[in-house]
């Protein structure tokens, strides 16, 4: 679909001195076309995922048609979805769901209406909402009026915490809502549909003896520019919240889900848009229409005639990991917050072929429970206890494994974990894994290396690997030599991140078998490429 009130990338540019380069488009002369051929949210009902490629391209079949009016329910209809994500063509027939669903879910004098405080530049001066714009996409995202009650679905409208996975379009309940003496809400406990979402949220939570799976929200701030205040900038302070049992189609793009109401009343939908909206869901089963329009079911011809031109601009094909019989898989990944990347491991089929996990930049604390990333695995970690807790480590490994002689290194911005594992024929091998940040001067950084390395039998084979933050490509690289005098080699010779930066080390001591075998590769949701270790079993 096309962005809203906007052209899409590829239309031609007007602008006279972009036209000075080239055809004066970045996106007809710069960008190539990568084309995923395997669909993964309907990868469980084939039948459904092939109709909705025909939706897609508006070459739906007499029977494709007779499919879709199955699906189709009325107000009326026994067992009615009534609480399910409703989707919508427009925003008023959202808005008009989610009142009606507020208004039978408690009365006014149960619900809570909070207004926004509003400033100009600053200043304390109280604004007329009046004035204002209703619609929340004019005012920063926040609404002017927010009306919410206990029980009431919501949607998260702002980045909260990214690590902590509170990020615009997360879903859930409001459990409570706290005011205080004068009656203002100060605080809005919402229970996320997502379990991972809000962890380290709800582990500071005041409530959580009450609440202990709810994440309390307190207002947000954004500034904006008011066009009917001849473009003052505006100050707006509300809670980061909007009504969710209804939404429109653009607003769930990207969402994958169980069950969606699909209502097409009026059908006069947009190129792309019952596709975007039938396709939200996993099965078949799980689409219910509403006023099914098939007039409504179009492509855009200038979408289509786009995508046949980037066909002819395909990037070569990504190569696959290449595994190799009788030998062990490590990776070795920067992951920025491994709970927020969790459903991306998940998918990534090149990470599935490792057994033994390494992850640096966890974003882990203390309190919070070990995210499992793989079926009977172990994992160990080292957390930062400390400052921004935008560091630690982590290990996982198979059970089968049996993963002993755990030691924890942690010193000013370092985190370091050791531990001895079993392959084949219990043959042991040692494993150390470390992040370091940017600014921990060397010195600190060989003090603690030497500490680990002191706790490593020398006879037995070692990989001491991690984000060491020292680029062996365009630095005189003083960790290599220091390893070097310790009897390690530096064993990894391409860039490891989207800078063309060397930073991810592995290294290996004599005692490893010399037929080690080193894989880069790109992963989409990390800067930072993974490094693949094939060892000999």
């Amino acid at each position: 679909m096309p962005p809203v009130a906007q052209a899409p990338l590829f239309s031609t540019v007007g602008d006279c001195y972009a036209q000075l380069y080239r055809s004066g488009s970045l996106w007809i002369d710069e960008f190539q076309l990568v084309e995923l051929d395997e669909i993964m949210r309907q990868r469980g009902d084939s039948t459904f995922a092939e109709l909705l490629c025909r939706v897609r391209t508006n070459d739906c079949t007499p029977e494709d048609l007779d499919v879709l009016k199955s699906r189709v329910i009325t107000a009326d209809s026994a067992n009615y979805p009534t609480h399910v994500l409703h989707v919508y063509r427009l925003n008023d027939y959202a808005n008009d769901r989610n009142r009606l669903m507020l208004n039978s879910l408690a009365p006014q004098c149960e619900q809570y209406t909070i207004k926004a405080s509003d400033a100009i530049a600053g200043q304390t001066t109280h604004i007329d909402l009046q004035s204002l714009s209703e619609n929340r996409n004019e005012t920063g995202g926040l609404h002017g009026t927010l009306k919410l009650a206990i029980g009431a679905r919501v949607m998260l409208v702002a980045n909260i915490d990214v690590s902590d996975g509170l990020v615009n379009g997360a879903r859930g309940e409001v459990v409570h809502i706290v005011t205080n003496a004068n009656s203002m809400v100060i605080n809005v406990l919402v229970k996320f549909d997502n379990q991972q979402v809000g962890i380290k949220a709800i582990q500071t939570s005041p409530y959580q003896a009450n609440f202990p799976d709810a994440v309390p929200l307190s207002k947000h701030e954004v500034v904006f520019r008011a066009k009917r205040k001849r473009g003052s900038e505006i100050t707006r302070f509300q809670f980061p919240l909007t009504l969710a049992w209804a939404t429109t189609i653009h607003k769930v793009q990207g969402l994958t889900l169980d069950e969606i109401v699909v209502d097409m009343k009026g059908g006069r939908f947009n190129a792309g848009q019952a596709y975007v909206a039938f396709s939200r869901v996993k099965t078949l089963q799980g689409l219910h229409i509403l006023n099914f329009s098939a007039s409504a079911i179009k492509k855009s011809n200038a979408v289509h005639s786009e995508m046949i031109r980037l066909n002819t601009k395909l990037l070569p094909t990504v190569h696959k990991l290449q595994c190799h019989d009788n030998h062990v898989m490590i990776a070795l990944l920067n992951i920025r917050s491994i709970v927020a990347k969790l459903p991306d491991i998940g998918c990534d089929d090149n990470l599935k072929q490792a057994s033994i996990l390494c992850f640096c930049e966890t974003w882990l604390t203390p309190p919070q429970p070990s995210p499992v990333v793989q079926k009977n695995q172990i994992a160990v970690r080292c957390d930062r206890a400390s400052g921004d807790n935008k560091g630690g480590v982590m290990i996982s490994v198979p059970e089968c494994m049996q993963p002993t002689n755990t030691r924890r290194y942690a010193s000013n911005g370092i985190e370091a974990i050791s531990i001895t594992i079993l392959l084949a024929n219990n043959r042991p091998i040692q494993i150390a894994l470390l992040y370091r940040s940017p600014s921990v001067p060397l010195q600190t950084l060989t003090s603690l290396l030497s500490r680990v390395l002191n706790h490593i039998a020398t006879s037995l084979p070692s990989i001491v690997l991690g984000d060491f933050n020292e680029d062996v490509l365009h630095t005189d690289c003083r960790i290599t030599s220091f390893m070097s005098n310790h009897g390690y080699t530096q064993i990894v010779n391409s860039p490891t991140t989207n800078r063309g930066t060397l930073i991810d080390h592995v290294y290996c001591n004599a005692s490893l078998p010399s037929n080690t075998i080193v894989q880069v590769r790109d992963t989409y949701y990390s800067d930072h490429d993974t490094v693949y270790c094939s060892i000999a079993a």
